[in-house]
């Protein structure tokens, strides 16, 4: 999904790219790059410019509960819908295109569900995503 999303070239019907997130261990700034080589895994790189972290998108690599950009449920608790809308604005409190969280999301009895908040047009956008499920 990332990897998708992140690209030039967008699938049919998403309109905007994917281009920043913060990490959810350090909260460091985290610009996504596309990998130069097909097939390149999800890696992490210290940066020298303001964006810390640097996470080059490729054809493989890391599983969701290990990728920086992923918010899971942690003893109980997911990342709430508002606290996820504060990590995608930048410290002026506006939403740039493209800023980016996906967190695990949590209903009764349902397994592998999230929600990606994404930055688009300046506001904040909410998209609930399923494990299995493809919709057009």
């Amino acid at each position: 999904l990332v990897s998708a999303f992140s690209q030039s070239v967008l699938p049919k019907g998403w309109p905007v790219q994917l281009t920043h997130t913060l990490d959810q261990k350090t909260n460091e700034p985290i610009e996504l790059k596309l990998a130069k080589k097909t097939g390149a895994s999800v890696k992490a790189k210290t940066a020298t410019t303001p964006a810390a972290v640097t996470i080059e998108i490729g054809g493989g690599g890391s599983t969701p509960k290990d990728a920086s950009w992923y918010y899971p449920v942690t003893n109980g608790k997911e990342l709430s819908r508002g606290e996820a809308v504060s990590k995608i604005a930048d410290a002026n409190g506006e939403y740039p295109n493209g800023r980016f969280v996906i967190r695990e999301h949590q209903t009764e009895g349902s397994k592998g569900e999230w929600v990606l908040t994404v930055a688009y047009r300046g506001k904040p956008t909410h998209h609930h995503i399923w494990r299995g499920v493809a919709t057009s």
